[in-house]
């Protein structure tokens, strides 16, 4: 549960300085068995914006696929946030 809650947090990190650097984790973490992960990953992605471009194709089939809701509600909401 410690090692869940610091991967949550040190992908939520990534929101302030939103670096495009952070793309190839988080599509790691967006394809992650623990929907907390995806949550926040998908989350992640959309203070990217545009620089989480490549997160798009994996984003969208959250929205179609997802079996949690919220993840596919915060995975539409960051693909809203690209543009």
């Amino acid at each position: 549960s410690d090692q869940l809650e610091l991967r949550i947090a040190c992908i939520e990190a990534l929101q302030l300085p939103a670096p495009p650097s952070a793309v190839p984790m988080l599509l790691v973490a967006l394809d992650d068995d623990a929907d907390r992960i995806r949550h926040a990953a998908a989350a992640t992605a959309g203070f990217l914006g545009t620089r989480a471009e490549p997160a798009a194709e994996s984003l969208g089939a959250m929205v179609v696929f997802d079996d949690v809701p919220v993840v596919r509600e915060t995975a539409a909401r960051s693909l809203a946030r690209m543009g």
